[in-house]
């Protein structure tokens, strides 16, 4: 009786080509946790506040700085015609009805998603409110973080738009 050696083999190709299947599928699976790994701490910006934990710690002497301020603040934005023409912003603020025009006056234009693009920007004086333009780097949405204040007194009020 002679002993069949291809056939042998061949069952035992058949019998391996399970495991080398689970071991493709478990190796293509890893490869790609790799890669989705890789572009995640790669395109990580870290914190977007870096001094997030001592704004906590002031929140509530923000929120009484609002309360004797007693302001409103308003904002008017105007995305340029084109992504090249520059957005028009107006804060307006306002106190029982009377505009304050003494007020210092900081907007800072953030990426809700990323702290790579804020731009801050320095408003002037316009009679009955306080006017920039700037040029957005990118169409999208957009935070707006005003702070206003006067006399040591100060309250941030934050408005999301579309450029």
């Amino acid at each position: 009786m002679e002993h069949d050696d291809s056939r042998q083999m061949k069952n035992t190709f058949f019998e391996n080509r399970w495991l080398l299947a689970i071991i493709a599928f478990l190796t293509v699976v890893f490869m790609v946790n790799s890669a989705l790994f890789y572009v995640a701490v790669a395109t990580d910006d870290g914190l977007v506040d870096e001094d997030y934990y001592r704004k906590g710690l002031l929140y509530d002497k923000g929120l009484e700085g609002e309360k004797a301020l007693g302001w409103d603040i308003g904002l008017s934005f105007k995305a340029g015609a084109s992504h090249q023409a520059p957005a028009k912003i107006r804060v307006d603020i306002t106190r029982l009805g009377y505009a304050v025009t003494d007020a210092s006056v900081a907007v800072v234009l953030k990426r809700p998603a990323s702290g790579r693009f804020d731009t801050p920007l320095k408003l002037s004086s316009s009679g009955q409110g306080y006017a920039g333009e700037v040029d957005l780097p990118l169409e999208g949405l957009w935070d707006i973080e005003v702070t206003a204040g006067k006399g040591g007194q100060s309250m941030v009020k934050t408005f999301r738009v579309k450029a």
